[in-house]
């Protein structure tokens, strides 16, 4: 059964996995099957960034893509992540303080409030959020905005299983559903080309994960 998350179910659930990281890392297992390396890595490269580019994560969580991120930019580019969950950045904030990235930072707030120049990126990740957070649609419209002349936005988010396997997809969105606020059933990819006009889209663990982007 379909069921509706708003702003203070997000903070709530996802407060739980900020105070507990190992928790985090075990569901994050489960959910990308023992592939969340691959599929991490598979996603940020699909961004094409080059060294000193600027790149925002909206819902960076407790930081897992950041070293990829940064990696991939260099220490001339900057990375910027934005979420909602105070315990989550708290993470994710030891993670940059250890690693002594000084061109990374962290904004609290809800992408659908936070504001950007226009052009401010070269490329705009959302990873396993934007099927979590309310008011998504205008959230995709706004990264719009914020992309520089041939920027890039990408999502990479889980959805139900194609074909046979599909028999597992009421297991899968009850316990995932739980451990965060997912709502399977949204058509991401369809929504990016709605708004940009262009799509492609790769899958990953037997169709249950997609990695897709559009491009300015």
């Amino acid at each position: 059964m379909r069921s509706d998350y708003d702003l203070n179910d997000v903070r709530r659930i996802y407060a739980v996995w900020g105070r507990h990281p190992s928790w985090y890392f075990a569901q994050d297992l489960f959910s990308f099957l023992g592939r969340h390396r691959e599929i991490r890595r598979a996603t940020v490269a699909g961004l094409g960034l080059r060294p000193g580019d600027h790149v925002l994560e909206i819902g960076c969580g407790n930081g897992r893509n950041l070293g990829y991120l940064r990696e991939a930019v260099g220490p001339a580019g900057e990375v910027v992540g934005v979420d909602v969950t105070p315990e989550m950045l708290d993470e994710a904030q030891h993670k940059i303080d250890r690693a002594k990235w000084d061109n990374v930072r962290l904004i609290l707030g809800d992408a659908a409030d936070v504001v950007f120049e226009p052009g401010s990126f070269d490329a705009i990740l959302g990873l396993m959020s934007f099927s979590a957070m309310p008011g998504y649609r205008d959230v995709i419209k706004r990264a719009h905005g914020w992309l520089r002349p041939d920027g890039v936005f990408g999502i990479t988010d889980g959805q139900n299983f194609p074909g046979r396997l599909g028999v597992l997809n009421p297991l899968l969105e009850h316990v995932v559903g739980r451990l965060g606020t997912w709502h399977s059933w949204r058509d991401l990819p369809s929504e990016m080309y709605d708004e940009f006009g262009n799509v492609s889209v790769r899958t990953h663990n037997f169709g249950s994960f997609f990695v897709a982007r559009s491009r300015v």
